[in-house]
């Protein structure tokens, strides 16, 4: 069973940001990584070629990720949040 999960990049406002864009990313981010999960059951196993750098919003919130699926992860990479 894969033990996949999410994590922001040190670059994103994962401290600085206000209280609703981090319960969004959050909970967005919890949502792409079961998702990715699911299409990638392969995990560390995989030997396809990755998707790249991808994007989604969600209201005022956009979020640009990579899904690492050998590390069996989804990389917040930016958050865009406007106001």
């Amino acid at each position: 069973m894969a033990e996949w999960h999410w994590n922001p990049s040190p670059m994103t406002c994962s401290t600085g940001c206000p209280p609703a864009a981090l319960a969004t990313v959050r909970q967005v981010a919890g949502e792409l990584t079961v998702r990715e999960s699911m299409i990638f059951l392969d995990g560390r196993e995989f030997t396809g070629k990755p998707p790249g750098l991808r994007t989604v919003q969600r209201g005022p919130l956009m979020l640009v990720y990579l899904t690492d699926v050998r590390g069996e992860r989804v990389v917040i990479i930016q958050v865009n949040w406007i106001d």
